[in-house]
């Protein structure tokens, strides 16, 4: 199933495009979905391996400064040189520095990765996200969104501590449960994730109107997602090789490469919609970078075997 990971979600694009208005009713839930996916992620997590977090510090400030400060400098400014409209910029950029995606560590678990390290990145992203994010906005555009921290990061503890300490428990007390559950990993992450495309996807179709926008700052929009994938992964990837052992630097390059763009999604359709575009669009993004990693992590498995 992880081979073909992206079908789904592209289906719920085309979903979205087509039934706007179910995916508005549906959008209030999103929180749900992303609480599924933040507990999926904690299931059969080597809990022990946590004790060292402090001999992890090298690797999760690295981390840390790739995703909040490196990479979105490299997206601002390709936005700059390649797009004209500023709520364009603004949305890529936002969708640039939001936290590592919840799925990161299945994926890396897929590639024989180290999905602790990814575990971690996720979490301190998302915590740090309320107050970095609206910070480094300010600096990239001399103006912020008046995002309100204290809800945000309200939101944001409801998707890493209440969702890690009840992964934590069913580990650790009912590991029958959690092996039942780890069979259909993948199969949760599908479900929880398209929906939650189809939601916010679709909400913005319904509020912009894809077919009114320019053709050719969308394409442009488009490339750059996709850079915000691939170009990010295989760029960290080379990068992270030279000084980190090979799981860690792959797991890394993973949770660099795959952003929780939902997030940005979410805010933007609130609070200016046409911004939203930039992060609707690396859902496609994410789409391909997703089915690459499952049918290349199955092909190495067979390889191996």
């Amino acid at each position: 199933m992880d081979r073909y990971f992206g079908i789904p979600i592209l289906i719920a694009i085309s979903l979205g495009l087509i039934f706007p208005y179910t995916a508005i009713e549906l959008s209030p839930y999103g929180i749900v979905f992303l609480f599924i996916l933040m507990f999926n992620a904690g299931l059969g997590m080597d809990w022990k391996k946590f004790r060292n977090t402090t001999g992890r510090t090298r690797q999760i400030s690295t981390g840390l400064l790739l995703l909040f400060i490196f990479f979105p400098l490299v997206t601002w400014l390709l936005a700059i040189l390649l797009v004209s409209d500023q709520q364009y910029i603004y949305g890529l950029v936002f969708a640039s520095l939001c936290p590592v995606a919840l799925v990161a560590p299945h994926f890396s678990r897929l590639q024989g990765a180290d999905a602790e390290i990814a575990y971690l990145l996720v979490l301190f992203s998302m915590v740090l996200c309320p107050v970095v994010v609206p910070a480094l906005l300010y600096l990239f555009f001399s103006s912020s969104l008046s995002i309100n921290i204290v809800p945000l990061a309200r939101y944001m503890i409801i998707l890493t501590v209440l969702p890690m300490l009840l992964s934590y428990a069913v580990t650790r007390f009912l590991p029958g449960l959690c092996s039942r559950i780890v069979k259909y990993d993948a199969t949760i992450n599908i479900t929880s994730l398209s929906v939650l495309i189809f939601s916010l996807f679709g909400t913005a179709a319904g509020q912009i109107g894809f077919s009114y926008l320019d053709t050719r700052e969308i394409f442009i929009l488009l490339a750059l997602v996709f850079i915000q994938d691939f170009g990010v992964y295989f760029t960290a990837r080379y990068f992270l090789m030279k000084h980190f052992n090979k799981q860690v630097a792959e797991a890394m390059a993973i949770s660099l490469g795959m952003k929780n763009v939902a997030i940005a999604a979410g805010i933007l359709l609130v609070y200016d919609p046409r911004a939203s575009i930039a992060p609707a669009l690396a859902f496609i993004a994410h789409a391909f970078f997703y089915t690459y990693l499952g049918r290349r992590g199955r092909l190495d498995a067979e390889e191996a075997a």
